[in-house]
């Protein structure tokens, strides 16, 4: 039997030495670690949404200038 590694994608937004805001691809399906609670596994319709890594930082920047007020 053969060992195939499944294709895997984490994104993470990282914030004090915790992550804040994530998605991932796992298993062939998106899900999201919401900034609300990032220990939260959304796996809404939206949530299951594909993401590029440019638009995975564009929603960082927006959490950490309006809600953090970090930038």
């Amino acid at each position: 039997m053969k060992n195939i590694k499944k294709p895997k994608k984490s994104y993470i937004l990282i914030f004090n030495e915790k992550r804040i805001f994530g998605k991932d691809f796992v298993f062939g399906k998106w899900h999201r670690h919401p900034f609300e609670n990032p220990d939260a596994h959304d796996e809404s319709k939206i949530a299951q949404q594909a993401v590029t890594i440019d638009e995975f930082i564009e929603e960082s920047f927006y959490i950490a200038s309006e809600k953090l007020e970090i930038i």
